[in-house]
């Protein structure tokens, strides 16, 4: 067995535990200024993709009751970057993931717009989201 096929091997077991489904809509500018438009180059496809949302918790840092600086478990806030993993066999070669496409999440019909597409190494793309809407 090839390193190759032994990596296609492992993405497809991962993706059967984890991957949920997505639409994929690919989306261009004609320039910096205008809005994003479908892109009609390349098309709509049914993608499995592995989901993450890790949330990052933000204490915020207050007074104690004697005045001196500590702990305050008062107030608090999260951050996260959602992102989805997802195997590049899924895609032609002039099909892949690029900023400004969406992923629209099927479990919540959310919609997700790609700001960074990064390669692992493995085989898959990393996409950084930035949600800006759920979809009707």
């Amino acid at each position: 067995m090839s390193w190759f096929e032994l990596e296609d091997g492992l993405s497809d077991a991962v993706d059967v535990e984890f991957a949920e489904p997505f639409i994929f809509h690919p989306m261009k500018k004609a320039s910096v200024n205008d809005p994003s438009v479908a892109d009609d180059g390349r098309s709509d496809r049914s993608v499995m993709a592995i989901f993450s949302n890790q949330s990052l918790e933000l204490p915020e840092m207050g007074l104690k009751g004697s005045g001196a600086p500590g702990y305050s478990s008062r107030a608090r806030g999260t951050m996260g970057t959602p992102q989805v993993s997802v195997d590049v066999r899924q895609f032609a070669i002039n099909q892949l993931p690029i900023r400004l496409d969406r992923f629209i999440r099927q479990k919540t019909n959310a919609q997700y717009s790609v700001t960074d597409v990064q390669p692992d190494g493995q085989g898959r793309l990393k996409c950084l989201l930035v949600e800006f809407g759920i979809g009707t």
